[in-house]
């Protein structure tokens, strides 16, 4: 089956509109894993992977949604930067050095 990006744009869009549910979001992922899709590129294979599983990917939320939309049209990927939560230390950490303030680690389960 051919699918194209523009196609899991649009698909992006309608979760992003609550037009479709996470379960739905997964079960079209999945129907298309299982088709014939040698004609696809990285990003589209990337993408239904990940919507087919996020227990093992990243959680399906509004959030993560505009990311893979974002990497669906520039192919620019900052989903695993944005899900470490680790990632963001070393940005606090300039931003406290530039103004002179201490910086201070937060709890990531209330932070």
């Amino acid at each position: 089956m051919q699918v194209t990006r523009q196609d899991l744009i649009q698909i992006c869009d309608k979760f992003l509109q609550d037009e479709i549910s996470k379960q739905e979001l997964q079960d079209y992922a999945s129907a298309l894993i299982t088709t014939d899709h040698e004609d696809w590129d990285h990003v589209i294979d990337d993408t239904l992977f990940e919507w087919d599983s996020d227990e093992m990917n990243f959680p399906i939320n509004k959030i993560n949604m505009k990311l893979w939309k974002d990497r669906l049209i520039s192919g620019i990927d900052k989903l695993s930067e944005y899900n470490n939560w680790n990632s963001h230390i070393d940005k606090q950490k300039e931003i406290c050095q530039k103004y002179n303030s201490k910086w201070t680690p937060i709890n990531k389960f209330y932070g």
